[in-house]
């Protein structure tokens, strides 16, 4: 998959882990590279009040959010994320993990809701693809705590 990424924010982003991350997703969910090995996914970082609007206008809840997946609009574009550092720097103290280890998770969650796991709709659906991130994650834990 080709990764571009964006950051429209004063925050330092891990760019080199990023990438990292998603060779080590790609391998955990194949799907993703047998189907998506051409396409982009756009990751863009933004400000909690950027990621508001977005949230607002988009699933109609009127707060900032840790990350927005949106579906790809043409045939080689997987889609695009938009994170927001702030939220997620938060939300990684409450979480007890370090800002980049938050990120991975908050990355791969976003990719799971592209692949068309979602958690919103029911307990079995959650269940599923939280499931999955978990297992998925368990494997950054080891390789990059």
């Amino acid at each position: 998959m080709i990764i571009e990424i964006a950051n429209t924010t004063k925050l330092k982003i891990p760019n080199k882990k990023i990438f990292e991350w998603m060779a080590f997703f790609e391998k955990k969910i194949s799907k993703i590279y047998r189907e998506n090995k051409e396409k982009t996914l756009t990751i863009v970082f933004v400000s909690p009040r950027r990621i508001k609007h977005l949230n607002k206008m988009y699933r109609k809840k009127n707060q900032p959010t840790d990350v927005l997946s949106f579906q790809g609009t043409y045939p080689q574009h997987f889609g695009d994320l938009i994170l927001c550092p702030q939220v997620i720097k938060k939300q990684a103290k409450e979480h007890g993990l370090s800002f980049n280890l938050e990120l991975a998770y908050m990355i791969l969650h976003g990719i799971l809701h592209l692949l068309g796991y979602e958690h919103e709709s029911n307990a079995k659906k959650a269940k599923t693809m939280f499931k999955l991130q978990d297992k998925i994650f368990q494997g950054i834990l080891q390789k990059w705590d």
